[in-house]
């Protein structure tokens, strides 16, 4: 069974990357297959550049290769921070909002007149509870410049640790420097780091606690002594990362699908240990409903304008998935939470069911290929009001002269990245359930399956790219050091 399970996974998620892939190259708006060839020379670039800087990598101590790791990791955050800084924006949309509303959570609560809208966005209450303790901690007010450079320079750290998760992740994953090597290089020219780092927004600030989640159920799985423990953390970084993004919450089933996959022969206790980790991350995530409902906010009359859930799966049940002005139109004009609920359930149930089966394949593959299919991850458009006059509008702006060849660039990457995922996943269906490499690729499942029902953006995705990353790296040494990981078709292994 854990056999058959195992290619089942494997089929879906390598098919699901391959069938956007190949959808992008045809439908991107430039010249898709031109971004193709250029990805899989980029893939033979770093792959030989791997081939060759591996084995230098592996000779070396862990001290040593620590001491070059961090040296690397130091020039990036300093990169990161200075270009962050260069690439200030006019904040816009909910991301103004949000900035807007940071002195009133300093003062205390429940909020006053933004409490309106953390009742409707209720998703932003935890990035607004996580920026404020950072305006708190270092004693800087969030208005004026000096306030948007802290949150900007706040986010380059967030993406500079996730940059350093991956790298441990790599390390839980295969004990090789090689392959930390690898992850770091895919993860230092993945430029669409380098372009979000100016946007201090949920979907950047919520990728450390993913892969916090994801390293510590890593801890768990190499622990006896402590292993419930490090159950415990993954639980508690999976709900802080559900606070600030929602959908990181799809790293609780996975965590759960696995234990209990990984046990089958003593499914007692997995169950147990399935069940603590749920129960954790239910207390946690109940103790932060209460403390909306009896300290943050004020429901009071809450169901005059409440949203349900629901009219977000409405936004992604047509068209392109995005949104949609006219399903909110039709859901504000409704009466009360109740009523709202059971029309948009109405209205979902008549858009799917319009649907033949063909239909609701290719409309679910055009969902997935506008959110996992571009490069930039939706950067570009976040990018279009700078706040200084510098070099970097020469890449960022649409008509100067190097924006095109970085979106072309990050195209290409992009395809390298599905295509290296798609055939690591692809590989392990010679192995047997579960390869350590497998979990981040089910946690990309849970994702896929998410924004198969939500509203589509392609920055939706952007938080997720740290697993991405992940295993194309770990793809990407398995095919440039055979020797060094046992084979193309080898099991690397964490225990």
């Amino acid at each position: 069974m854990e056999r058959a399970v195992n290619r089942f996974f494997c089929l879906l998620l390598g098919g699901i990357f391959l069938a956007v892939l190949g959808s992008s190259v045809l439908h991107w708006e430039h010249n898709g297959p031109a971004a193709l060839v250029a990805g899989l020379v980029l893939t033979a670039g770093l792959g030989a550049l791997l081939h060759f800087a591996a084995p230098a990598a592996e000779r070396l101590s862990p001290g040593r290769f620590r001491l070059f790791l961090g040296a690397g990791l130091l020039i990036y955050g300093a990169g990161l921070a200075i270009l962050g800084t260069l690439l200030a924006q006019v904040l816009t949309m909910d991301m103004a909002y949000v900035y807007q509303s940071l002195p009133e959570f300093l003062d205390g609560f429940p909020l006053g007149q933004d409490n309106y809208y953390y009742i409707i966005c209720n998703n932003n209450l935890g990035l607004a509870l996580l920026l404020a303790a950072v305006y708190r901690v270092t004693g800087i007010a969030p208005e004026g410049f000096a306030g948007l450079e802290t949150g900007i320079l706040f986010n380059c750290l967030m993406i500079w640790l996730s940059v350093v998760l991956i790298c441990r992740c790599a390390r839980l994953l295969t004990q090789s420097n090689g392959a930390v090597l690898g992850a770091f290089l895919l993860s230092a020219l993945f430029v669409p780091f380098w372009l979000w780092s100016p946007i201090f927004y949920s979907d950047t600030l919520s990728m450390p606690f993913l892969l916090g989640a994801v390293v510590c159920f890593f801890r768990f799985r190499r622990t006896g002594r402590w292993g419930g423990l490090w159950l415990a953390f993954s639980a508690l970084f999976a709900f802080l990362g559900y606070a600030v993004k929602g959908s990181v919450a799809v790293v609780v089933p996975a965590v759960m699908i696995w234990l209990v996959l990984e046990h089958l022969d003593g499914l007692k206790a997995a169950l147990r240990q399935a069940a603590l980790y749920l129960i954790c991350f239910l207390v946690l995530l109940g103790g932060y409903k209460a403390a909306q409902h009896l300290w943050i906010l004020d429901y009071t009359g809450s169901e005059e304008y409440a949203l349900p859930t629901e009219l977000w799966l409405c936004y992604g049940s047509h068209d392109d998935g995005d949104y949609s002005q006219e399903d909110y139109d039709y859901c504000a004009s409704l009466p009360d939470l109740d009523s709202r609920r059971e029309a948009l359930r109405r209205r979902l149930w008549e858009n799917y069911t319009s649907y033949t089966p063909g239909q609701l394949a290719a409309f679910e593959l055009h969902k997935a290929t506008l959110t996992w299919g571009e490069g930039t991850y939706g950067a570009m458009e976040a990018l279009a009001a700078p706040q200084k006059a510098n070099w970097t509008a020469f890449f960022t702006i649409q008509g100067q002269p190097g924006y095109m060849p970085l979106v072309y660039y990050c195209q290409a990457f992009q395809y390298m990245l599905l295509l290296l995922t798609a055939a690591g996943a692809l590989v392990n269906l010679a192995h047997p359930w579960p390869g350590g490499r497998s979990f981040p690729g089910l946690c990309l499942l849970g994702i896929l399956l998410l924004l198969s029902l939500w509203e589509t953006k392609a920055r939706y995705a952007l938080h997720f790219s740290p697993l991405v990353l992940l295993c194309a790296s770990c793809a990407l040494w398995q095919a440039a050091c055979p020797a060094a990981s046992g084979g193309a078709f080898a099991s690397f292994e964490d225990s």
